[in-house]
């Protein structure tokens, strides 16, 4: 069985809970004892503590201090240490007030009177005050038990105790170590959804919060001198007798307990029941909760039948805050605060489940009623959308109508920049259209790199590609140049859209900005949304350019903007409007598997009137990223213009059947697309779904040269012609039969 006291108040030494015996007989030597009582005069007496004194030690002794120097109304000299350098110095008779697990024997024998519980202990032995405690954390709670029921009731630094005083309170608790078998009684617990196991597959690895258990069985054994403790999932039920310490996001009901205690940045470690819980909102502050507790738990060691046994009581819950992330915002105070996720730029998403689309608006008005300005606001299908800010804080809830889900998105305007409503374009010099690169394959490269130019003659540029040897930068650059229409001759790049920070999206367009800078191209802003560490962790393969500083780099060459967007938001880029479908805050909760499924994906809304057409760029969304759009949007992913996921290995018949598109760009070679779409490659069966359907009109490949057309693209419900030029396509085919 577990080791707790139960918490009772009973009189009698030697019971459970707390005891008191107070002895009539004798009296420390040298003091005056009418009745049985001793006379503590404080100008006897000097207060020790442990030579390597803990915190909580020393601040037990700073209470006994202050307070013996309110008794005597002037200073008391602190003796301090223990420290003797032969302990044949110790000298038994001294006057002293031992605080804590000090080298008197006194100390030891004091602690003995909870025989094994938890609790602290209240002791005079002959010229001796001891106060002690199973657990570090009770010390302060000792000395002021000791300070109110006795040197508060004395004057002119006198007050009188029992003679045989002995008080003990035994508190709730855990107690780790059986000592007498010498191995641990408790085990410790984690969520069975956690992936353990390295992987053969490319970046496979545990998750984020399992890279903390190693370090906290190693620190364990160490201090303890044990062979092992037990690690195991929350996979079996369990009784709340059961001797477990809970580690994270467990299935206990005392993790919950104990969550439901914190705030979204708080984490931290503390008795609930029988249970000690380890744990904080969200993978990033369970691993700092789990760091605390292994840094922290030597301070809860206590010798215990010649051993080292690990002892809690509920006093010694620790929660701390982790400051990077705002709390002082309106919170919602509906549904279910299921999960908080890291995100970069020190912001956090806290993730509500259980709500409806009337507390959504409710809560809008909660931000407004608090002095958040309404940004922006939008509706995709049943999904609502509000960004807001208040000059120092920038807020962006969304509605999820499939999973009756609210998602708080919390950053910083110091780092989090508003997305821009309106946006006008200069005076037209040229025609809207849509590039797609071709890559030098012979070099080894290959990718998505898309070229969007605008009427006012500056572009758009969605990702980039690979450029092994350099070459293809130059040939992007000179293609900007050959594209560019602006009578100043300048490349105006109004925005860089980056899906995700894979090689053969993201190098190019960097190896771009960082070579060109100051020749004439002007980078006005990046517009992107990247997880965090602890959010990718075991995604096969994740991306580093942004924690290695790849994008803050370019932002220092060029004077740009970063601007992370969240699901929902609408940015104005010279008159093209850009609406977010998905980023990597939707896939929160679930894992992100595959690190394509952090996908950046826009909709590019450009033209006006019965010209307007949208162009959407799945990046390399793959199945966790698809099965997500189609339940968040269904039919509402429509969209005239669309780019194929993951160069065709990704996507999913599903997304592609509520896209409908009437153009399909495939940025791979043809040859890879008659294979697959003749059944002969990779993913056959969603590709010839997409290629099949009625509605798709031209297929544009990103082969045998750069392929540019105009947009809107023209004669998509009846002629093709005047869209061939310039194009290769493999639609419809020669024989007339489908794919």
């Amino acid at each position: 069985a577990c080791d707790s006291g139960d918490g009772n108040e009973t009189t009698g030494a030697g019971n459970g809970g707390s005891t008191s015996a107070e002895n009539t007989t004798g009296a420390p030597a040298g003091t005056d004892a009418p009745s049985g009582n001793a006379t503590v005069k404080l100008t006897e007496y000097s207060v020790l503590v442990p030579e390597d004194a803990s915190n909580e030690e020393i601040v037990a002794a700073s209470l006994l201090m202050a307070a013996a120097e309110e008794t005597l109304g002037g200073e008391f000299k602190f003796t301090g240490s223990d420290f003797v350098t032969n302990t044949a110095e110790i000298d038994p008779n001294a006057f002293e007030i031992l605080v804590g697990a000090t080298n008197r024997p006194e100390s030891a024998a004091a602690l003995e009177e909870l025989n094994g519980q938890i609790g602290y202990v209240v002791k005079m032995i002959g010229n001796k005050i001891v106060i002690n405690a199973s657990s570090l954390g009770l010390m302060d709670e000792a000395a002021q038990y000791f300070i109110t029921e006795y040197m508060s009731k004395g004057a002119n630094g006198e007050f009188t105790v029992p003679t045989t005083l002995l008080y003990t309170e035994i508190s709730s608790g855990v107690s780790l170590i059986d000592t007498d078998k010498g191995e641990f009684r408790y085990s410790f617990v984690y969520s069975d959804s956690l992936d353990t196991t390295e992987g053969s597959a490319d970046g496979d690895r545990t998750d984020y919060v399992v890279t903390f258990f190693m370090p906290l069985r190693t620190a364990l054994l160490q201090a303890t001198n044990l062979i092992d403790v037990t690690f195991d999932t929350d996979r079996a039920s369990s009784s709340t007798a059961a001797c477990e310490v809970l580690m994270g996001r467990t299935n206990r009901a005392e993790t919950q307990t104990f969550l439901s205690t914190l705030k979204p940045n708080e984490y931290g470690y503390a008795v609930v029941g029988n249970k000690l819980v380890i744990s904080g909102w969200s993978d990033y502050t369970i691993g700092l909760a789990l760091k605390l507790f292994t840094d922290n738990f030597a301070g809860y060691l206590v010798d215990e039948n010649g051993a080292k046994n690990i002892v809690l009581t509920e006093e010694d819950r620790v929660v701390k805050a982790y400051e990077p992330w705002n709390v002082d915002v309106p919170l919602f105070d509906e549904g279910k605060l299921s999960g908080v996720a890291e995100l970069i730029n020190s912001g956090y998403l806290a993730y509500y489940t259980n709500t409806s689309p009337e507390e959504y608006k409710a809560y809008v008005q909660t931000i407004l009623a608090a002095g958040y300005k309404l940004h922006q606001e939008n509706q995709i299908g049943a999904n609502l959308y509000s960004t807001f800010t208040n000059g120092k804080t920038m807020m962006h809830a969304y509605y999820t109508d499939y999973e009756n889900s609210i998602r708080v998105v919390v950053e910083s305007t110091k780092t989090a920049i508003l997305p821009a409503n309106t946006s006008k374009a200069g005076e037209k010099v040229t025609d809207l259209t849509m590039t797609l690169f071709d890559f030098d394959t012979a070099a080894g490269n290959w990718g998505n790199c898309f070229i969007i130019t605008l009427e006012d003659g500056s572009f758009i540029l969605h990702d980039g590609g690979a450029d092994k040897g350099g070459k293809d930068c130059t040939e992007l650059w000179n293609l900007l140049n050959k594209l560019n229409k602006r009578e100043d001759g300048k490349v105006v790049i109004a925005a860089w859209i980056i899906s995700h920070q894979h090689y053969d999206h993201f190098k190019n367009g960097y190896d771009l900005m960082t070579k060109y800078y100051n020749k004439g191209l002007v980078l006005e802003k990046i517009l992107f949304n990247v997880p965090s560490t602890s959010m990718e962790y075991n995604s096969n393969n994740p991306g580093s350019y942004w924690k290695n500083g790849n994008f803050q780099r370019v932002q220092q060459y060029t004077g740009c903007e970063m601007i992370v967007l969240h699901t929902g938001q609408k940015m104005s880029v010279h008159g093209a409007v850009l609406e977010l479908m998905y980023t990597c805050d939707d896939i929160y909760p679930l894992p992100p598997e595959k690190f394509n499924n952090s996908a950046f994906v826009v909709r590019m809304g450009v033209g006006e009137g019965e010209n307007y057409q949208t162009v959407t760029i799945l990046g390399d969304a793959e199945e966790v990223a698809s099965k997500i759009m189609v339940k968040m949007h269904g039919e509402n992913m429509k969209t005239d213009i669309l780019s194929v996921a993951h160069h065709s290995w990704g996507g999913s018949v599903e997304l592609y059947a509520v896209c409908k598109p009437s153009v399909v760009i495939w940025p791979i070679h043809q040859s890879t697309v008659n294979e697959q779409l003749s059944g002969t490659g990779y993913y056959p069966t969603i590709n010839q779904s997409l290629a099949n359907q009625s509605n798709v009109k031209m297929i544009v490949v990103g082969d045998f040269g750069h392929r540019t057309f105009k947009m809107p693209v023209l004669g998509l419900t009846g002629t093709r012609a005047e869209n061939l030029a310039n194009l290769v396509t493999i639609w419809p085919r020669e024989d007339g039969l489908t794919y």
